[in-house]
């Protein structure tokens, strides 16, 4: 289980060190904001399920509206890959591949 893990910890590391200006990071919500206590973790769990549920709300209705720059198909996703890779930052918004 570990060893499935570490790839994911490792890539950012690795990107952290390229010279392009860019920074990424991994953080587990769920973990509990690193409290070892099992009280604090299940307090910090009700609070982001009661935050997350109303921003769900939110994009349920309406209210707030993801930024999409483009849609690929499944089929086209390199070209997907490549855009959202490119330098310059071409696209202002996620990038969606459609099963």
């Amino acid at each position: 289980m570990l060893l499935d893990f570490l790839p994911l910890l490792a890539k950012p590391a690795f990107w952290n060190y390229l010279p392009t200006g860019r920074h990424a990071s991994f953080y587990d919500v769920w973990a509990g904001a690193g409290k070892p206590d099992s009280a604090k973790r299940e307090a910090f769990r009700a609070r982001m399920r009661t935050d997350l549920t109303h921003v769900f709300g939110l994009l349920r209705d309406g209210v707030l509206t993801a930024r999409i720059a483009a849609r690929f198909p499944l089929s086209e996703a390199a070209a997907a890959m490549e855009l959202a890779e490119s330098s310059g930052r071409t696209a202002l918004g996620k990038i969606i591949l459609v099963p």
